[in-house]
């Protein structure tokens, strides 16, 4: 009786860390995730599609079919029973508890406890999240569900299994292109353990010509589909020392708590590793190397990923964060295969310890996020429906590939509709696009990463709102004065400032104009000759 519970408990151990990962992001307002709010905003475009109330006709188009799409149309069914912001949340909360399950499912499928998933479980909660990378979290969930799969196709190939195998490379396509490829990579290598006959090859093919298919026919089909600030992007590769500095954080995103994380947790499983793993190996020769890869194959897989994570590039053809994202398979199949066909010590359920640790390590930016959006939603509250909207992150900082974008001030989109300075709306990708002649691409481009070169003059003739983010106060009365006259100061909360334009505004359909020529004042030139007049003076710039 005692050991059926044992083994009742470890079936459900998976269960409950993910849930456990999973009820912050239903109970707070918000989840801490920066890119959350831009696919919120797609999801509810897609659910007022064509009405007039809130888009001018024409102005979107949908974009169905692309890769990493799954989440917005999971999201898009909820959406006409809950609100946006909350079927988005239920998607994502899904997700990460699908990594601790999909993590338990592998575990078991490779002869290792099912406590051991309480080890990758984190992942849910760290990089991905943090990034709000949705498509990612969903891919990387549904991709530890389908290995079995593969492996299972590559020990004995036949239409069944490569039929199975070949569907969920399509299932991953629309999950997130990358772990398409990534599961691709993985049919190459658990290929090995195959059977060496013409008609097993014919078989295993299968999944990696479908993945190839998709991809070819994806990087032909998105050329034609980028804006002008996906072009923009530079092609950029970090350099290899700093890849590994921050590769803890690229895992885990717990800033200084991210390297002490990620050593308990190696020094978790290295424990469980001490004990040495059953089986026998042949005695010499050809079939003891070739017994030998076979029974590494996941473990090779988990080191030909992590050699990509330092090969690939940080950004290409638009696309950014590349190289970080072949990181979680690849610490996901490293902790599950090292540990399995081993035993079980009695002491493995201290592995609970991982989840509710990162729990309490991520608590603190849920708690700050929830302050941060129902501050948002007060100022939303105080905007009117069907307009265009600029969002500015004008908090110093230093320069950085990644434009300097605030993601939490999509929600503008998904309240009230309209349209956004910064939006997925110019990505290849996504199920949402705007037209060619309707894309304001020069004040996109001009702003992406450097928001006070915003010209009040010119783009307030365009944009209605400007909604703000500044957590410096000590700049906060020359920003205030350097938007007038053109436009009023709405009101504040927390970080959040709302400008509204008093100059007569273009519609939402009208063609991209580049400013006169001289430029117009920026918002920077206002703002550093009213602190300079402050100075002057010897006043304080608040005052």
């Amino acid at each position: 009786m005692a050991r059926q519970w044992v083994h009742r408990l470890e079936a459900w151990a998976p269960w409950g860390a993910g849930a456990i990962l999973a009820l912050p992001v239903l109970a707070f307002r918000y989840p801490p995730m920066g890119d959350l709010a831009f696919h919120e905003s797609l999801v509810a475009i897609l659910r007022h599609f064509g009405d007039p109330r809130y888009f001018p006709e024409g102005l979107y188009r949908r974009n169905l079919g692309e890769p990493n799409q799954l989440f917005h149309a999971a999201a898009l069914a909820l959406a006409f029973v809950f609100p946006t912001d909350t079927s988005c949340k239920i998607v994502v909360a899904l997700a990460v508890l699908g990594v601790a399950v999909g993590a338990g499912h592998l575990a078991f499928h490779l002869g290792a406890t099912r406590w051991t998933a309480l080890v990758v479980a984190p992942v849910g909660l760290g990089w991905m999240f943090r990034w709000g990378l949705v498509a990612n979290l969903v891919g990387f969930a549904l991709w530890l569900f389908a290995l079995p799969v593969l492996d299972q196709l590559a020990k004995k190939p036949s239409p069944k299994h490569a039929l199975r195998a070949t569907l969920l490379t399509i299932l991953l396509y629309f999950g997130h292109e990358s772990s398409m490829v990534v599961y691709a990579i993985a049919s190459l290598i658990l290929a090995i353990q195959a059977p060496r006959r013409w008609s097993s090859l014919a078989w295993l093919s299968c999944p990696g010509a479908a993945a190839a298919v998709l991809a070819f026919v994806y990087a032909v089909r998105s050329e034609s589909l980028k804006g002008a600030s996906i072009r923009a992007v530079r092609n950029v590769t970090m350099p290899f020392a700093e890849k590994v500095r921050e590769l803890p954080g690229a895992l885990l995103s717990l800033g200084s708590a991210s390297l002490p994380f990620l050593v308990a947790s190696a020094a978790a499983i290295a424990a469980l590793v001490w004990s040495p793993r059953t089986g026998e190996l042949p005695e010499s020769g050809e079939r003891r190397l070739l017994t030998l890869a076979r029974g590494a194959r996941f473990e090779i897989l988990a080191f030909v990923l992590l050699g990509l994570y330092f090969a690939m590039p940080l950004t290409l053809s638009g696309s950014t964060l590349i190289h970080q994202r072949f990181l979680a398979p690849a610490f996901a199949i490293l902790v599950l295969a090292v540990a399995a066909r081993r035993p079980s010590p009695a002491w493995v359920p201290a592995f609970a310890a991982f989840p509710l640790a990162m729990l309490a390590l991520k608590l603190g930016s849920f708690v700050d996020q929830d302050k941060n959006y129902r501050d948002l939603d007060a100022v939303l509250s105080r905007m009117a429906d069907r307009s265009a909207v600029a969002q500015l992150e004008l908090t110093p900082r230093p320069q950085s590939v990644v434009a300097p974008v605030v993601g939490a001030a999509a929600r503008a989109l998904a309240v009230h509709r309209g349209r956004l300075l910064f939006s997925f709306t110019d990505a290849p990708a996504y199920p949402v696009s705007v037209p060619t002649q309707f894309q304001w691409n020069e004040p996109v481009v001009r702003l992406s990463n450097n928001p006070y070169a915003f010209l009040p003059q010119h783009d307030l003739r365009r944009f209605r709102y400007v909604l703000a983010r500044l957590a410096t106060p000590g700049l906060e009365a020359a920003i205030v004065g350097a938007f007038a006259p053109e436009a009023s100061f709405v009101t504040k909360a927390g970080p959040w400032l709302l400008f509204e334009s008093n100059l007569p505004l273009v519609s939402l359909t009208e063609r991209d104009e580049p400013p006169s020529s001289p430029l117009p004042e920026s918002l920077a030139q206002r703002v550093q000759a009213a602190l300079r007049a402050k100075a002057e003076l010897g006043t304080d710039p608040n005052d």
